[in-house]
């Protein structure tokens, strides 16, 4: 199965944002964190334009299943967890199966 390069690159740059606010908080100067973080967000939003809405909610429940998933034996330990019909509501294909209701 190939990886989703999307839900990764949103972890990229979730990492870069956090480096971003460790430098604004030693500079004492927060305009980058500030962009980043504007960019980011449009970026997410533009993938509703981009791709469509079904394609784009898979892709951002995608970057929710890895973080729900972590130490999650079954759907029953969770009422916020769900499954969904063919697993179609992920980028993720099989890897993850409960997912935000």
């Amino acid at each position: 199965m190939a990886l989703p390069i999307g839900v990764l690159t949103v972890y990229a740059a979730l990492a870069v944002w956090v480096a971003l606010l460790a430098q604004g908080a030693r500079q004492r100067s927060f305009r980058l964190f500030i962009l980043f973080g504007i960019g980011l967000m449009l970026y997410l939003n533009a993938g509703y334009v981009i791709s469509g809405a079904t394609a784009s909610i898979a892709s951002f429940i995608g970057i929710y299943d890895v973080l729900i998933n972590v130490g999650l034996n079954s759907a029953g330990e969770a009422a916020a967890v769900s499954t969904c019909a063919d697993n179609a509501c992920t980028v993720w294909g099989d890897r993850f199966v409960n997912h935000p209701a």
